[in-house]
């Protein structure tokens, strides 16, 4: 690894220990316990007729290089569910859905180097 890599790792460590969020990712077929810190995004699309309409999803930020499943490396896809869970990581807190926006994949990368990721979400359920 060189100075930048090493650097990024170090950021990526500062963002997930200063205050991270406790989820478990479903798919179709498996459930991975992960850290991620939770922020949000606000989109602006043209509804017709001149008019812009604001929407804004939760986002969760996380490790891209931790979405592994049965060994195999895969990416956020629209529907897949996000347990947010308490600070001790265990009582369920509140309950999202990957979305895609029109326009917007479920997913971007945050900032130039990818080395986190970013999932949109809507929230479906409280606990």
């Amino acid at each position: 690894m060189g100075f930048f890599d090493d650097a990024i790792a170090w950021a990526r460590g500062q963002i997930h220990d200063a205050a991270p969020s406790f989820i478990v990712y479903q798919t179709d077929s498996d459930s991975l316990a992960l850290k991620a810190t939770k922020g949000a995004s606000e989109f602006q699309a043209e509804a017709g007729d001149d008019f812009a309409a604001e929407d804004h999803t939760i986002d969760f930020l996380i490790d891209p290089t931790k979405l592994v499943a049965a060994g195999t490396p895969f990416k956020p896809k629209a529907g897949h569910e996000i347990h947010e869970l308490d600070g001790e990581g265990g009582n369920l807190v509140a309950k999202y859905r990957v979305t895609a926006l029109p326009g917007v994949p479920p997913w971007t990368w945050s900032g130039q180097s990818r080395a986190m990721m970013r999932i949109h979400s809507r929230q479906i359920g409280d606990e």
